[in-house]
């Protein structure tokens, strides 16, 4: 029988193993951390338009039930953003009606968030395009 000294290095089937074992990690490691990154993102631009419709509220009510001074999403403290790709701000009127909508960049693509005032009873209402992660009081609605 053969003696083996001075073996250095690893075989092929050793290293075969530990980049099979690496690539079943990366094929689920990276698709978790892709969503996480759009849930973050989903969460800071709603809290963003949060903080925004709390800014016109406020408004709206120092303007006597108008919302005509509100003409652009800076009016509010809205700017576009690293998670909010865009923001806008329309219907804006004297009756207090205003929409605030913003799109979120996500790995299925854009989606959007959009928060309605109706300005005869001051309520307001949210629809949003989010697939993922999508906050309590704005379910997507498809």
């Amino acid at each position: 029988m053969k003696s083996v000294k001075n073996i250095k290095g690893f075989s092929l089937v050793e290293v075969i193993i530990v980049v099979a074992i690496i690539g079943i990690i990366a094929a689920v490691a990276v698709p978790m951390y892709r969503n996480h990154i759009d849930t973050s993102a989903v969460n800071r631009c709603y809290n963003l338009l949060m903080a925004a419709r709390m800014t016109a509220d406020n408004i709206i009510q120092l303007d006597n039930g108008s919302a005509a001074s509100i003409e652009k999403p800076g009016d509010i403290g809205l700017s576009a953003g690293r998670d909010c790709d865009s923001v806008d701000v329309t219907g804006a009127g004297d009756n207090g009606d205003i929409t605030l909508s913003a799109t979120i960049p996500t790995a299925e693509g854009d989606n959007t968030i959009t928060w309605s005032r109706d300005g005869a009873d001051a309520t307001w209402t949210c629809d949003s395009s989010i697939a993922i992660s999508a906050p309590d009081s704005c379910p997507p609605t498809n």
